[in-house]
């Protein structure tokens, strides 16, 4: 009986002297491509903590290396000092143990595994396609279950355009051709995040501009003819090219410059005496043209008195 009070002693003191591994939960990419973690201490009521040990490898399944210890229990980051670029280039997998014992002679079994996000953007008409990774799969019930996605332009200037629960998003050049810089973060509730790296290039406008949606057209009491229509969604247009049909060929007769400008008034009294048709089409910063509605034209109304019958029929044609 004395044998077995002393090995039920032996693996209680065993059992309590255990720690767990920390609580991983941010992977920060740092813009010189080093890597920030950031975790949550575990407790240790018998004192028994020695050294957090990082491993880190590129690919999922490893090998993993050990690229650093922090030897306080209290300390809840460390940084990674990567060979440039480093997590600019590519992901990198983190897991974390912690020594412990006399000498640090025992381990903890590895905490959750997160990988660094690592943001990629290809450029496929008509939009930017801003593609990128979780932090790990499933995901943490502790992480947000979005994802901001930051862009950076002018230069020196950021803003957040979206928040996605998806890993890609989409946006679209508002000029003819930029510099533009995308990151994305997510959220942890412990207060930390996890930030990707920041992804440049020289991104132009491909694609046409939309064409204008006639709002109306309309003649005035003193036979000017009055075209309005809506803004197209793209950004970065510039002007309006105005068009009349002459002799049956589409011409160009004039401009409205400025996006939001969407109103032409045609100073003739043509539409007092027959039809005009007007037409408009969307330019953009790059020059390019866009698609119009040739369909648009002054409605001409006709009387005929029928003098017998003391009665007038109007006609007029489709606008």
């Amino acid at each position: 009986m004395k044998n077995i009070l002393v090995i039920a002693l032996f693996l209680s003191v065993k059992l309590f002297s255990q720690i767990n591994p920390p609580d991983l939960r941010c992977v920060e990419v740092l813009t010189n491509g080093n890597v920030k973690l950031t975790w949550i201490p575990p407790a240790d009521p018998s004192g028994v903590f020695s050294s957090y040990e990082i491993y880190t490898s590129i690919a999922a399944n490893g090998p993993y290396n050990n690229v650093g210890s922090v030897g306080a229990l209290v300390l809840t980051t460390f940084t990674h000092v990567t060979i440039p670029p480093g997590a600019n280039g590519q992901s990198f997998y983190y897991y974390i143990k912690i020594k412990f014992g006399a000498g640090g002679a025992s381990t903890t079994v590895p905490s959750d595994t997160l990988r660094s996000i690592h943001v990629n953007v290809t450029q496929a008409s008509p939009a930017l396609n801003i593609l990128f990774n979780k932090i790990h799969l499933p995901a943490l019930n502790s992480t947000s279950g979005t994802y901001t996605v930051a862009k950076e332009f002018p230069l020196g200037t950021w803003s957040n355009i979206g928040v996605t629960a998806n890993t890609n998003y989409g946006d679209t050049v508002s000029v003819c051709s930029a510099s533009l810089n995308y990151q994305v973060s997510v959220s942890d509730n412990s207060g930390c995040s996890s930030i990707s790296n920041v992804f440049g290039n020289v991104f132009s406008d491909s694609k046409i501009p939309d064409a204008p949606i006639i709002d109306s057209i309309s003649v005035l009491p003193n036979g000017n003819t009055v075209l309005a229509w809506h803004i197209p969604p793209d950004k970065d247009i510039s002007k309006y090219r105005i068009y009349q049909k002459i002799s049956g060929i589409n011409t160009a007769i004039d401009s409205v410059v400025g996006r939001n400008n969407t109103i032409y008034t045609f100073t003739t009294t043509a539409a007092n005496f027959s039809t005009i048709a007007l037409f408009v089409a969307s330019m953009d910063s790059c020059g390019k043209l866009s698609l119009f509605d040739v369909r648009p034209t002054t409605m001409f109304l006709l009387a005929d008195y029928n003098t017998c019958d003391y009665s007038t029929v109007l006609s007029w044609n489709d606008y």
